[in-house]
């Protein structure tokens, strides 16, 4: 059993670690928000899941509840799917969209530091899962606005 302390972090690393692999058994998709910054919603719902696997919540409680974080409320499904991806499928799918941009954009990116930006917009593009005219407004607006 993890104990946690009164404002609900856990006490020391052994048990986060039982908690985070407990975690990683139970609710696999949700692990991501254990990392660093968790898409700025990461206390909410690590908070949740520790409740989770110390009450022994069904499914139904679990999501339930999840469907009440701030998280879950105020992120679209698209920016939810790409979080729940690991790494990997993340910089592969940003990688496809940079090729896409450098294809489709080229004379936008056609500056010194020009890389950088167009990776960091192809990130933004593939997390935010745009196509159409979202997508050309979106690539020029960040164009204008990052480029030096």
């Amino acid at each position: 059993m993890v104990e946690l302390d009164p404002v609900g972090g856990i006490t020391d690393s052994a048990r986060i670690q039982q908690a985070l692999a407990k975690i990683k058994e139970l609710f696999p998709d949700y692990v991501f928000f254990f990392d660093a910054d968790a898409g700025g919603f990461g206390q909410d719902i690590r908070d949740l899941l520790i409740r989770a696997i110390e009450g022994k919540f069904t499914t139904a409680r679990f999501d339930a509840e999840y469907k009440q974080t701030k998280y879950y409320k105020e992120t679209a499904d698209k920016v939810k799917s790409w979080n729940a991806k690991t790494p990997a499928q993340q910089s592969e799918e940003t990688a496809k969209e940079l090729a896409n941009l450098q294809a489709d954009y080229a004379d936008l990116f056609d500056f010194e530091g020009a890389d950088k930006i167009a990776a960091d917009i192809a990130k933004n593009v593939a997390r935010l899962g745009l196509t159409g005219n979202r997508l050309k407004n979106f690539v020029y607006a960040e164009s204008l606005r990052l480029k030096p």
